[in-house]
């Protein structure tokens, strides 16, 4: 474990990660641009509110239209910049911990963000990842032998091919 590690450090970096939660507005598909502007004014408005020191959570709870995170008051978690759309990504990982961000438009529609914390990138400790690479380590054994087991019956079969083969398929 500790070889495989030392070979390959550069494999073993945490990404930089930001906490966050968010309130979503949803912009149907197919939607026409009144449509659009009224979703976003909605957004902008209680943007202006969650901006005057009111309480984060219950203003996503009543309002958010994400049902994954409106009960845990908006709340994502800890996501790299990599999971998330471009346009959310540049916002969370430019605004500062504690700041509500401006609105943000992605695909399924407008978001108000609230930044909870980031966390630089980061190589990752040997006792961090000595679990996965492991099982990695095992995975590619059970490949290995499965393999070698294939074959084993591979050999020792008596196979007799009648008629022609599919084109691209190998006797």
């Amino acid at each position: 474990v500790e070889t495989l590690y030392q070979a390959n450090t550069n494999s073993f970096i945490q990404p930089e990660l930001a906490e966050f939660s968010h309130i979503l507005f949803r912009v149907a598909p197919g939607a026409t641009e009144e449509e659009v502007d009224e979703v976003k004014q909605r957004a902008e408005k209680y943007r202006a509110v969650a901006g005057n020191e009111v309480e984060f959570e219950p203003l996503a709870a009543k309002y958010s239209e994400d049902e994954v995170t409106k009960d845990k008051g908006g709340y994502v978690g800890k996501v790299a910049r990599t999971q998330l759309p471009p346009e959310l990504g540049a916002v969370i990982f430019t605004a500062e911990p504690g700041e509500i961000a401006e609105v943000v438009r992605t695909p399924i529609g407008f978001h108000i963000v609230r930044v909870e914390s980031r966390e630089a990138p980061r190589q990752l400790t040997l006792d961090e990842v000595s679990h996965s690479i492991s099982n990695r380590i095992a995975q590619q054994r059970g490949q290995e032998k499965l393999a070698a087991y294939l074959e084993e019956l591979h050999e020792a079969a008596d196979v007799e091919i009648v008629g022609p083969l599919p084109a691209g398929v190998q006797p």
